[in-house]
């Protein structure tokens, strides 16, 4: 036996316009069902990340290993043997200008940087690289997505014997992502 609905259905079918209003019906329901699923693929697909960056961390790590490390270029008290971190030891880099090559010596396969260290009071500049071959390759081709490079600048206070002066330490750090 047949539903009430069904056999109206078919009463209303052959009825003028009355096929066409059930199918005025399905339209919405298609619509809604097409935006449903488009909104739960966007939820997702946003919530997914295939690629992770960690430039950023790259970097906070290289500045930190670069200004608190007693292999970076911070003051070191040879009595106490206590860091002064943000304190640049400008002896210790006119004496060693490879010093942070064999600092960095396991990084340079994928990384480079160039260090200048600018006096704020005598506007002397000093020039230092980690990887300097690598760098000069890398920094050029930094437009293509394969390199990355940043530029960081701090406030650092240099030390050259017993005298202390204010500088600015700027770094250009090229990752090699490849």
């Amino acid at each position: 036996m047949k539903s009430p609905q069904q056999s109206m259905a078919k009463k209303n079918i052959g009825t003028k316009g009355e096929g066409f209003n059930m199918f005025n019906y399905a339209i919405p329901r298609i619509i809604f069902i097409v935006i449903f699923f488009s909104t739960i693929y966007l939820f997702t697909s946003s919530q997914l990340k295939a690629a992770i960056n960690t430039r950023a961390l790259q970097e906070e790590i290289f500045l930190q290993r670069l200004l608190y490390s007693p292999e970076g270029i911070s003051y070191t008290d040879p009595v106490t043997g206590r860091l002064y971190p943000g304190t640049v030891d400008m002896d210790k880099l006119k004496k060693d200008e490879s010093l942070l090559d064999s600092a960095f010596s396991a990084d340079t396969k994928r990384f480079a940087a160039r260090i200048q260290i600018t006096s704020l009071e005598t506007k002397d500049t000093w020039e230092l690289f980690i990887n300097k071959e690598g760098y000069g390759r890398w920094a050029p081709l930094t437009k293509f997505p394969r390199y990355d490079k940043s530029i960081l600048k701090n406030y650092v206070l240099l030390r050259e014997g017993d005298r202390i002066s204010k500088g600015m330490l700027r770094t250009d750090v090229v990752i090699d992502r490849g």
